[in-house]
């Protein structure tokens, strides 16, 4: 796995938390 494909899955499971903490589903997701 590379650095930013790293970066990315970090950024990506923060958003999910964020998003589960509002009750709040991204649009981006599906």
């Amino acid at each position: 796995m590379s650095a930013s494909e790293s970066v990315k899955k970090t950024f990506q499971l923060k958003r999910f938390e964020t998003d589960e903490i509002q009750h709040k589903p991204d649009p981006k997701l599906n």
